[in-house]
Parts: C-alpha cells; structure tokens; sequence
C-alpha cells in the first residue's frame, strides 16, 4: 500500500511539473512595452520602431521549458504562436509574403523574406554591453550544410564604429550564429536537438523548433553615454518556408556602470551672473547616477558657507539637463557660489564655486516691524555696514525712545524697549 501510495503521488508531481512547464506567448506588443522588456542596468533605450509582419514578434514566458530563458522578446520569421511546444510538426511555418531584409541579403548573398525587424536607440553608462539571446528554426536539421537557410543579425552602428557590425557571434570567435555554424556536427556544445517532430516527438517537449542554440551572450565595447543605433533583424532565405526566431533575454540589455570606471555627475559647467533681481545660477550635467539632489551653497567670504537651496536631481539619467535658480537676497559686494551634489547613500560632493560682484544703488529697508509686549520688533535689511540711530516717535510727535545701532550688511533682526 504504501509502494502504491508513492507511486501515485510521483505522479501528481511529474503531472503538475508537466502542467507548469510550457511555454506562452503574447503579440500584444508596443514600443513602450518594449523599452520596459528590454533594458537592463545601466542603459536607456529610446526611438523603437518595430517592423515586422502581425504576430511575429512578441512576449514570450518559459517555465520549467529547455530553451534556457526564462522570459523576454521572441522574434520569427512566421508566427510566434507556432513557438509552443510539443514539436509534434514538421515544417511548421507561417507566410507572410512580407520584404526582405537588404542588409542580410549583403550576408547571405541572395534574397529574403517576411523579415521581422526591431530598431532602437541605446546609450551605454560604461564601456562594456551586452544582452543574452538563443536561436531557433525549424530548419534543423533538414537544411543544415546548405547553402541558403534562414538567417538572422543584431547590428550595430555609432559614431565611434567605422562601418555597422553584426554581434551575433559565436563565443570567442568571429564567426556569425546561424544554422551551419551551429549544429549537432559544430560547436555542438552550443546546440540543443529537440527532435524532428515526426519520427522522434517528445510529447512533453515544451518548444515547437527543431533545434536551437544554448543561451548566447553578445557583446560589444562601447563608448560610456554615446548613442548607437540597434537593428535586431530575421528572415526567410530564398523561400518563405519553415519558421526561424530569436529569444531575447528580459532585461537583459546591461552596461553595468559598477564594473566600469565612470564619472557619476557629469557635469558640464557652472555659472553665477549678478542680475537686476538677484544673482541667477545655472549648470548643466551631462549624465546622473544615483543623484539625490544638488545643493546651492553661499558665502560672503568664500570660506564659510551656507546652504540657501535644494534642487531635486533625476537619479539615473543618461542625457543632458540644465538646472537653474535666481538668488533673490543678496545686497551689494562680493559673493561665492558653491555647487554640492548628494547620493542616494548619503554622500556628497563638492563640484564647483563662482564668484560674483553685485553692484546695487545703497538701500536700507525695514521689512518687518511689530509689537511683542514690551518690546518693538524690528526686521532692516541693509546695503553697507552703517551706524544707525533709531528713535519712536508717536504722532504728536513724542519720542519715546532713542537708540543708536550698529548695522552689517544685509539682513538683521533688533528688539527695542518701549
């Protein structure tokens, strides 16, 4: 009884593995949709423009499946529908009757079709990229050693590169990923048979293609915040048959800035100018990274310093920004500026100091004056350092008291006895 009783809960498990592996697929997809899929640490992706037939490009979720991803974008040259699992197909396809591709028919030397293209703008924070990936087709092994079969390329171009590259490359090589580079036969320990879907079906097999790549990893040396140009791109060879596509890690796409060296404010220049209304400053930071806030700091002596503002900074952030505020307090003479910028984690630092002459016609105004018990309350802002005699004078024209005041520049508070 108790040999029967471990059989059948062996079974409720392997059933509820089995109901769990699989893999689903989503071509509700949109540009902004993409963006959050896509980047990863220390990237920001902008301008997506998707160009490919409807439903060959999409979301795709992987539990407990062999693809070795979990989660991301799928690319085909048909239907990201005919990706599910078991491969109990030959041939699976979709045709579109869509364009080609100009740029892979340079690689492969003749025509494409239906191509599913995704291109994007991304900018790096450190000098290294990189983003996981697996190739599939439905080509295996039918085509492989021919010379047409379904191709694919991730392009890159920027303006520290000479000419665009391809970066789906075989590890430690130069050779481009495709379905004779490989295979069963080469760099087998890079591919994964998944049967031919007629004569050797798996029925618990979780994924339609015959054969895919193990997880890949492209890479690419990059300039820290330059833009490149993405061009993610596959496509049928000669014909439109038999469906291929590309799985892109979720946020996968990483320039971790932790492993690089790099400036976390970057900033571009800082400036004081003495206006009619106060002194207006302005800077401006080419990047972020972690940035709290900055601090405006002033002096009268360019030693000690006092904080008069704090501007809200945008955390991580890859493109330029300029900042700016007017100081509207200070009286005529010489000032300094000092420019403090905060961490996340509570660290600050010191970026730049102007100073600035502000020439102004002498002023002495009383801004504030009331009654506090027996005391008159007394706020007198000041353009110098001047003696003062100060007296109360009732409107029959008593004076009631007299006192004489030494004032410094600027603003100050006094109480006078009454």
């Amino acid at each position: 009884m108790r040999i029967n009783i471990s059989i059948l809960s062996l079974l409720f498990v392997l059933q509820a593995f089995y109901l769990q592996a699989q893999l689903t697929v989503d071509a509700n997809i949109t540009p902004e949709k993409l963006v959050e899929k896509l980047a990863g640490i220390g990237v920001e992706i902008k301008n997506v423009v998707i160009d490919c037939p409807d439903e060959a490009i999409g979301f795709f979720e992987a539990q407990n499946t062999n693809l070795g991803l979990q989660n991301g974008i799928l690319m085909t040259t048909g239907n990201i529908n005919n990706a599910i699992g078991p491969n109990n197909h030959y041939g699976t396809e979709t045709r579109h009757n869509a364009q080609g591709d100009k740029d892979l028919e340079k690689i492969v030397n003749e025509v494409t079709k239906d191509a599913c293209i995704l291109s994007f703008d991304l900018i790096p924070s450190s000098d290294k990229l990189s983003f996981d990936y697996i190739f599939a087709s439905e080509e295996y092994l039918e085509f492989t050693g021919e010379e047409f079969n379904d191709v694919f390329a991730f392009f890159v171009s920027g303006s520290d590169m000479e000419k665009m590259q391809n970066i789906a490359l075989i590890p430690n090589t130069t050779e481009q990923v495709s379905i004779n580079t490989i295979n069963l036969e080469k760099n087998s320990e890079w591919f994964v048979y998944n049967g031919d879907g007629e004569t050797n079906i798996d029925p618990n097999s979780t994924i339609q293609y015959d054969g895919f790549t193990k997880p890949l990893t492209a890479t690419l040396s990059v300039t820290p915040y330059d833009t490149y140009h993405f061009k993610l791109t596959i496509a049928d060879v000669a014909d439109d048959r038999y469906d291929s596509g590309v799985f892109i890690q979720a946020n996968s796409f990483e320039s971790n800035p932790l492993e690089a060296t790099y400036v976390p404010i970057d900033l571009l220049y800082f400036e004081a100018v003495a206006q009619d209304n106060g002194v207006y400053l302005e800077w401006e930071v080419a990047t972020e990274w972690q940035n709290d806030f900055f601090q405006l700091e002033r002096s009268k002596d360019g030693e000690d310093f006092e904080a008069i503002q704090q501007i809200q900074g945008r955390g991580n952030a890859l493109r330029m920004k300029k900042y700016t505020y007017l100081d509207p307090t200070p009286l005529k003479g010489q000032y300094y500026y000092r420019l403090k910028q905060c961490d996340w984690d509570g660290k600050s630092q010191l970026m730049a100091t102007q100073s600035v002459w502000i020439e102004t016609t002498e002023s002495l105004f009383i801004e504030d004056c009331y009654k506090q018990g027996n005391t008159l309350q007394v706020t007198i802002s000041t353009s110098k350092d001047i003696e003062l005699d100060l007296g109360l004078i009732d409107l029959l024209g008593i004076e009631h008291t007299h006192t004489t005041v030494s004032l410094q520049q600027g603003r100050q508070s006094l109480s006078l006895e009454v």
